[in-house]
Protein backbone atom coordinates (compact mmCIF):
# COMPACT_ATOMS: atom_id res chain seq x y z
CA UNK A 1 0.00 0.00 0.00
CA UNK A 2 1.42 3.37 -1.04
CA UNK A 3 1.29 6.13 1.56
CA UNK A 4 1.54 9.74 0.37
CA UNK A 5 3.92 12.03 2.16
CA UNK A 6 2.84 15.47 3.38
CA UNK A 7 4.38 17.19 0.35
CA UNK A 8 2.77 14.68 -2.01
CA UNK A 9 -0.64 15.27 -0.39
CA UNK A 10 -0.26 19.04 -0.75
CA UNK A 11 0.74 18.63 -4.41
CA UNK A 12 -2.23 16.34 -5.00
CA UNK A 13 -4.63 18.81 -3.36
CA UNK A 14 -3.15 21.68 -5.37
CA UNK A 15 -3.56 19.71 -8.58
CA UNK A 16 -7.19 18.97 -7.72
CA UNK A 17 -7.87 22.63 -6.96
CA UNK A 18 -6.26 23.59 -10.27
CA UNK A 19 -8.35 21.08 -12.20
CA UNK A 20 -11.49 22.30 -10.43
CA UNK A 21 -10.61 25.91 -11.25
CA UNK A 22 -10.04 25.03 -14.90
CA UNK A 23 -13.38 23.19 -14.98
CA UNK A 24 -15.20 26.19 -13.51
CA UNK A 25 -13.52 28.51 -16.00
CA UNK A 26 -14.53 26.27 -18.91
CA UNK A 27 -18.14 26.13 -17.71
CA UNK A 28 -18.18 29.92 -17.23
CA UNK A 29 -16.75 30.48 -20.70
CA UNK A 30 -19.34 28.15 -22.23
CA UNK A 31 -22.14 29.90 -20.34
CA UNK A 32 -20.87 33.33 -21.42
CA UNK A 33 -20.67 32.19 -25.04
CA UNK A 34 -24.23 30.83 -24.92
CA UNK A 35 -25.49 34.05 -23.32
CA UNK A 36 -23.63 36.14 -25.90
CA UNK A 37 -25.32 34.23 -28.72
CA UNK A 38 -28.71 34.99 -27.13
CA UNK A 39 -27.95 38.69 -26.69
CA UNK A 40 -28.71 41.41 -29.17
CA UNK A 41 -25.92 43.55 -30.53
CA UNK A 42 -27.06 46.29 -28.14
CA UNK A 43 -27.02 43.76 -25.28
CA UNK A 44 -23.46 42.72 -26.12
CA UNK A 45 -22.43 46.36 -26.19
CA UNK A 46 -24.07 46.92 -22.79
CA UNK A 47 -22.30 43.88 -21.32
CA UNK A 48 -19.03 45.26 -22.63
CA UNK A 49 -19.36 48.85 -21.43
CA UNK A 50 -20.47 48.16 -17.86
CA UNK A 51 -17.01 46.74 -17.08
CA UNK A 52 -15.06 49.00 -19.44
CA UNK A 53 -12.88 51.91 -18.40
CA UNK A 54 -14.42 55.14 -17.19
CA UNK A 55 -14.12 57.01 -20.49
CA UNK A 56 -15.98 54.25 -22.38
CA UNK A 57 -18.75 54.13 -19.77
CA UNK A 58 -19.07 57.90 -20.06
CA UNK A 59 -19.33 57.71 -23.87
CA UNK A 60 -22.12 55.13 -23.69
CA UNK A 61 -23.93 57.02 -20.94
CA UNK A 62 -23.80 60.26 -22.92
CA UNK A 63 -25.16 58.54 -26.03
CA UNK A 64 -27.97 56.93 -24.02
CA UNK A 65 -28.91 60.00 -22.01
CA UNK A 66 -28.90 62.25 -25.07
CA UNK A 67 -31.37 59.93 -26.77
CA UNK A 68 -33.40 59.63 -23.56
CA UNK A 69 -33.64 63.42 -23.36
CA UNK A 70 -34.90 63.64 -26.95
CA UNK A 71 -37.53 61.00 -26.23
CA UNK A 72 -38.89 62.56 -23.03
CA UNK A 73 -38.81 66.14 -24.28
CA UNK A 74 -40.73 64.92 -27.33
CA UNK A 75 -43.28 63.17 -25.10
CA UNK A 76 -43.67 66.38 -23.07
CA UNK A 77 -44.23 68.44 -26.21
CA UNK A 78 -46.82 65.94 -27.43
CA UNK A 79 -48.71 65.97 -24.13
CA UNK A 80 -48.66 69.78 -23.98
CA UNK A 81 -50.04 70.10 -27.52
CA UNK A 82 -52.78 67.55 -26.80
CA UNK A 83 -53.71 69.36 -23.57
CA UNK A 84 -54.08 72.67 -25.40
CA UNK A 85 -56.52 71.05 -27.82
CA UNK A 86 -58.75 69.63 -25.07
CA UNK A 87 -61.42 71.45 -23.10
CA UNK A 88 -60.34 69.72 -19.89
CA UNK A 89 -56.63 69.31 -20.46
CA UNK A 90 -55.37 70.51 -17.09
CA UNK A 91 -54.32 67.06 -15.88
CA UNK A 92 -52.49 66.28 -19.11
CA UNK A 93 -50.82 69.69 -19.05
CA UNK A 94 -49.60 69.07 -15.49
CA UNK A 95 -48.22 65.71 -16.56
CA UNK A 96 -46.37 67.36 -19.45
CA UNK A 97 -44.66 69.74 -17.01
CA UNK A 98 -43.56 66.77 -14.91
CA UNK A 99 -42.04 65.16 -17.99
CA UNK A 100 -40.29 68.43 -18.85
CA UNK A 101 -38.76 68.45 -15.37
CA UNK A 102 -37.51 64.90 -15.82
CA UNK A 103 -36.04 65.81 -19.21
CA UNK A 104 -34.21 68.71 -17.56
CA UNK A 105 -32.86 66.32 -14.92
CA UNK A 106 -31.45 64.21 -17.76
CA UNK A 107 -29.74 67.31 -19.13
CA UNK A 108 -28.25 67.83 -15.67
CA UNK A 109 -26.90 64.28 -15.71
CA UNK A 110 -25.35 64.88 -19.14
CA UNK A 111 -23.71 68.03 -17.82
CA UNK A 112 -22.40 66.14 -14.76
CA UNK A 113 -20.79 63.50 -16.98
CA UNK A 114 -19.22 66.17 -19.16
CA UNK A 115 -17.83 67.69 -15.93
CA UNK A 116 -16.11 64.33 -15.22
CA UNK A 117 -18.53 62.99 -12.60
CA UNK A 118 -18.13 59.24 -12.03
CA UNK A 119 -20.46 57.04 -14.09
CA UNK A 120 -21.71 53.58 -13.13
CA UNK A 121 -23.65 51.40 -15.56
CA UNK A 122 -25.82 48.49 -14.44
CA UNK A 123 -27.45 46.02 -16.78
CA UNK A 124 -30.84 44.96 -15.49
CA UNK A 125 -33.72 42.88 -16.85
CA UNK A 126 -33.23 41.94 -20.51
CA UNK A 127 -30.90 44.54 -22.08
CA UNK A 128 -32.03 47.56 -20.07
CA UNK A 129 -29.16 49.67 -18.79
CA UNK A 130 -29.29 51.98 -15.78
CA UNK A 131 -26.98 54.99 -15.73
CA UNK A 132 -25.96 56.11 -12.24
CA UNK A 133 -24.39 59.55 -11.97
CA UNK A 134 -24.36 62.34 -9.35
CA UNK A 135 -26.52 60.32 -6.98
CA UNK A 136 -29.33 59.71 -9.49
CA UNK A 137 -30.29 56.73 -11.67
CA UNK A 138 -31.70 56.80 -15.20
CA UNK A 139 -33.00 53.72 -17.00
CA UNK A 140 -32.27 53.82 -20.73
CA UNK A 141 -35.78 52.81 -21.69
CA UNK A 142 -38.32 54.28 -24.09
CA UNK A 143 -41.68 55.07 -22.42
CA UNK A 144 -43.41 53.29 -25.31
CA UNK A 145 -42.33 49.63 -25.28
CA UNK A 146 -42.93 49.13 -28.99
CA UNK A 147 -40.29 51.80 -29.67
CA UNK A 148 -37.58 50.29 -27.44
CA UNK A 149 -35.80 48.53 -30.32
CA UNK A 150 -35.54 51.76 -32.31
CA UNK A 151 -34.36 53.58 -29.18
CA UNK A 152 -31.60 51.03 -28.60
CA UNK A 153 -30.44 51.20 -32.20
CA UNK A 154 -30.16 54.99 -32.06
CA UNK A 155 -28.14 54.78 -28.83
CA UNK A 156 -25.89 52.11 -30.33
CA UNK A 157 -25.41 54.06 -33.55
CA UNK A 158 -24.38 57.19 -31.64
CA UNK A 159 -22.04 55.22 -29.37
CA UNK A 160 -20.34 53.51 -32.31
CA UNK A 161 -19.75 56.86 -34.01
CA UNK A 162 -17.48 57.97 -31.16
CA UNK A 163 -16.21 54.54 -30.07
CA UNK A 164 -14.68 51.64 -32.01
CA UNK A 165 -17.31 48.89 -31.95
CA UNK A 166 -15.24 46.39 -33.97
CA UNK A 167 -15.09 44.10 -30.92
CA UNK A 168 -18.77 43.32 -31.48
CA UNK A 169 -18.15 41.89 -34.95
CA UNK A 170 -17.41 38.27 -35.84
CA UNK A 171 -13.86 38.86 -37.00
CA UNK A 172 -12.99 41.47 -34.39
CA UNK A 173 -12.53 44.17 -37.01
CA UNK A 174 -14.70 47.02 -38.17
CA UNK A 175 -17.39 45.75 -40.56
CA UNK A 176 -17.50 47.59 -43.85
CA UNK A 177 -20.79 48.26 -45.57
CA UNK A 178 -20.80 46.73 -49.03
CA UNK A 179 -22.11 48.42 -52.13
CA UNK A 180 -25.32 46.39 -52.26
CA UNK A 181 -27.24 48.70 -49.91
CA UNK A 182 -26.22 51.82 -51.83
CA UNK A 183 -26.37 50.35 -55.32
CA UNK A 184 -28.51 52.38 -57.71
CA UNK A 185 -31.32 50.16 -59.00
CA UNK A 186 -30.96 49.46 -62.70
CA UNK A 187 -33.60 46.85 -63.57
CA UNK A 188 -33.76 45.28 -67.00
CA UNK A 189 -37.11 45.48 -68.78
CA UNK A 190 -38.66 42.88 -71.05
CA UNK A 191 -41.82 43.69 -72.99
CA UNK A 192 -44.31 41.06 -74.08
CA UNK A 193 -47.73 40.99 -75.66
CA UNK A 194 -49.37 40.34 -72.29
CA UNK A 195 -47.33 42.74 -70.20
CA UNK A 196 -43.87 43.80 -69.07
CA UNK A 197 -41.34 42.44 -66.58
CA UNK A 198 -38.62 44.37 -64.78
CA UNK A 199 -35.78 42.21 -63.46
CA UNK A 200 -32.78 42.65 -61.18
CA UNK A 201 -30.59 40.09 -59.38
CA UNK A 202 -33.09 37.27 -59.80
CA UNK A 203 -36.11 39.32 -58.74
CA UNK A 204 -38.81 39.77 -61.40
CA UNK A 205 -41.79 42.09 -61.14
CA UNK A 206 -44.57 41.61 -63.70
CA UNK A 207 -46.95 44.33 -64.86
CA UNK A 208 -49.99 43.32 -66.92
CA UNK A 209 -51.20 46.88 -67.56
CA UNK A 210 -49.06 48.42 -70.30
CA UNK A 211 -51.04 51.67 -70.35
CA UNK A 212 -49.29 53.00 -67.23
CA UNK A 213 -45.70 52.21 -68.08
CA UNK A 214 -44.23 55.40 -66.61
CA UNK A 215 -45.77 54.63 -63.21
CA UNK A 216 -44.63 51.03 -63.46
CA UNK A 217 -41.05 52.12 -64.11
CA UNK A 218 -41.07 54.38 -61.07
CA UNK A 219 -42.59 51.72 -58.83
CA UNK A 220 -40.13 49.06 -59.99
CA UNK A 221 -37.16 51.34 -59.30
CA UNK A 222 -38.45 52.15 -55.81
CA UNK A 223 -39.17 48.49 -55.04
CA UNK A 224 -35.77 47.27 -56.20
CA UNK A 225 -34.07 50.10 -54.33
CA UNK A 226 -35.76 49.24 -51.05
CA UNK A 227 -35.02 45.55 -51.57
CA UNK A 228 -31.31 46.22 -52.10
CA UNK A 229 -31.25 48.56 -49.10
CA UNK A 230 -32.71 45.86 -46.85
CA UNK A 231 -30.40 43.14 -48.19
CA UNK A 232 -27.34 45.35 -47.73
CA UNK A 233 -28.32 46.16 -44.15
CA UNK A 234 -28.85 42.49 -43.29
CA UNK A 235 -25.42 41.58 -44.67
CA UNK A 236 -23.85 44.36 -42.59
CA UNK A 237 -25.71 43.23 -39.44
CA UNK A 238 -24.45 39.68 -39.95
CA UNK A 239 -20.89 40.97 -39.70
CA UNK A 240 -21.78 42.06 -36.16
CA UNK A 241 -22.82 38.47 -35.31
CA UNK A 242 -26.50 39.39 -35.55
CA UNK A 243 -28.54 36.34 -36.49
CA UNK A 244 -31.59 36.96 -38.66
CA UNK A 245 -34.64 34.94 -37.62
CA UNK A 246 -36.45 34.80 -40.94
CA UNK A 247 -39.70 33.64 -39.36
CA UNK A 248 -39.58 36.48 -36.82
CA UNK A 249 -38.42 39.30 -39.10
CA UNK A 250 -41.03 42.02 -39.59
CA UNK A 251 -41.25 45.71 -40.47
CA UNK A 252 -43.07 48.38 -38.46
CA UNK A 253 -43.27 52.16 -38.59
CA UNK A 254 -42.10 54.76 -36.10
CA UNK A 255 -44.35 57.65 -34.95
CA UNK A 256 -43.82 60.98 -36.70
CA UNK A 257 -40.87 59.63 -38.71
CA UNK A 258 -40.33 58.26 -42.22
CA UNK A 259 -37.95 55.64 -40.80
CA UNK A 260 -39.10 52.04 -40.31
CA UNK A 261 -37.96 49.41 -37.81
CA UNK A 262 -36.96 46.03 -39.21
CA UNK A 263 -37.15 43.55 -36.32
CA UNK A 264 -34.50 40.89 -36.93
CA UNK A 265 -34.91 38.46 -34.04
CA UNK A 266 -36.49 37.91 -30.64
CA UNK A 267 -33.33 39.12 -28.88
CA UNK A 268 -34.17 42.69 -29.88
CA UNK A 269 -31.83 43.27 -32.82
CA UNK A 270 -33.32 45.70 -35.32
CA UNK A 271 -32.41 47.85 -38.28
CA UNK A 272 -33.68 51.34 -39.00
CA UNK A 273 -34.37 51.91 -42.68
CA UNK A 274 -36.68 53.94 -44.89
CA UNK A 275 -38.62 51.27 -46.79
CA UNK A 276 -42.21 52.55 -47.19
CA UNK A 277 -43.13 50.17 -50.00
CA UNK A 278 -41.96 47.04 -48.18
CA UNK A 279 -43.69 48.16 -44.98
CA UNK A 280 -47.03 49.23 -46.43
CA UNK A 281 -47.63 46.25 -48.73
CA UNK A 282 -49.30 43.31 -46.91
CA UNK A 283 -47.75 39.93 -47.62
CA UNK A 284 -44.81 41.33 -49.58
CA UNK A 285 -42.04 40.69 -47.05
CA UNK A 286 -43.03 37.01 -46.72
CA UNK A 287 -42.53 36.47 -50.45
CA UNK A 288 -39.19 38.30 -50.38
CA UNK A 289 -37.63 36.28 -47.55
CA UNK A 290 -36.34 33.35 -49.68
CA UNK A 291 -34.55 35.82 -51.98
CA UNK A 292 -33.22 37.80 -49.03
CA UNK A 293 -32.00 34.67 -47.22
CA UNK A 294 -30.09 33.44 -50.27
CA UNK A 295 -28.62 36.88 -50.98
CA UNK A 296 -27.54 37.48 -47.37
CA UNK A 297 -26.01 33.99 -47.08
CA UNK A 298 -24.20 34.28 -50.42
CA UNK A 299 -26.14 31.32 -51.86
CA UNK A 300 -27.56 30.76 -55.31
CA UNK A 301 -30.68 32.88 -55.75
CA UNK A 302 -33.69 31.13 -57.23
CA UNK A 303 -35.60 33.47 -59.49
CA UNK A 304 -38.65 35.04 -57.86
CA UNK A 305 -41.60 36.29 -59.94
CA UNK A 306 -43.98 38.75 -58.34
CA UNK A 307 -47.12 40.14 -59.95
CA UNK A 308 -47.80 43.82 -59.36
CA UNK A 309 -51.55 43.21 -59.40
CA UNK A 310 -51.28 40.84 -56.41
CA UNK A 311 -50.13 43.75 -54.25
CA UNK A 312 -52.53 46.38 -55.58
CA UNK A 313 -49.81 48.14 -57.54
CA UNK A 314 -51.84 48.28 -60.74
Amino acid sequence: MNVLTGNQQQSSHAACRLLLLLFVLLISASTWAAESINESRYGRAASYVITAEESVRAEFALAGLAELYEVYSGEADLAKNQAQNQLDGGKLLGWSYSVYRYANEILGAIDAIEQRSEVTLVKVERDYVTVKVAGYSYILSHPRSDQQAAFEQRVLNQFCIIHDCSGLSQAGNSPVRGTLGTEKPSPVWQFRENGAVCSMRGMDLYFADMSRLAGARDLCTRFMGELLTLAGELIWQRQYSVEVDWGFMDISDTPDSPVHIVQLNAQGDAAMLTVPLLWSTPGLLTQLKPWLRATVNGEKVNKVLLKAADFGWE
